[in-house]
């Protein structure tokens, strides 16, 4: 799993003026619309959702790692014990293989 993949699309570092710029943009502030919308979908996960969960927590991921995920779970309906990879980072999509299949196997749709 290589984080250079990420880099291929950017000639240099001026090109991320996005990327640095995102987490500036995260609300915090409770009269945000966003914090408004983010308690509106906590609500819905909470108590509204009927369906089936799948989590994939990347282990090394130091933004949202298992603290940050544990508590997402917290409030998802029905959530189950999410899978673990020990070496992943923030990007679980990099273990694709063994994430889709423990999906699919959690959904009952072995191959």
């Amino acid at each position: 799993m290589d984080v250079v993949a990420y880099d291929a699309p950017f000639p240099d570092n001026s090109y991320k003026a996005g990327v640095r710029k995102f987490p500036k943009m995260i609300p915090t502030d409770a009269n945000d619309d966003a914090v408004r919308y983010g308690l509106r979908a906590i609500e819905f996960w909470s108590n509204t959702w009927e369906g089936d969960s799948f989590m994939a927590i990347g282990m090394k991921d130091v933004v949202l790692g298992e603290p940050a995920m544990m508590a997402l779970r917290s409030v998802i309906k029905g959530c189950p014990e999410p899978m673990k990879i020990a070496e992943a980072g923030h990007f679980v999509q990099e273990y694709g293989i063994e994430v889709a299949e423990q999906a699919l196997a959690h959904f009952g749709l072995n191959r």
